[in-house]
């Protein structure tokens, strides 16, 4: 690739690390929110928050992120 700069060291070790942490976190809060959701299934009232599955689109596209990165 002529007339391209490599990106910096700290670009090429922080960046993926960043999406990789952020992308487990998502997955992470949303496995939360569906064991929440599970657990209180008995009530008469079932909860379910569109933000649990907009943070599970979050942490598989953090992660795909991170992958390509790499």
């Amino acid at each position: 690739m002529k007339g391209q700069e490599k990106p910096s060291l700290l670009n090429r070790i922080v960046t993926p690390i960043l999406f990789l942490v952020g992308g487990l976190f998502a997955l992470l809060w949303f496995i939360y929110r569906i064991y929440m959701l599970v657990k209180g299934s008995g009530d008469d009232i079932v909860l379910i928050d569109k933000g649990s599955y907009y943070m599970l689109g979050v942490g598989i596209g953090m992660l795909d992120l991170a992958f390509v990165v790499i």
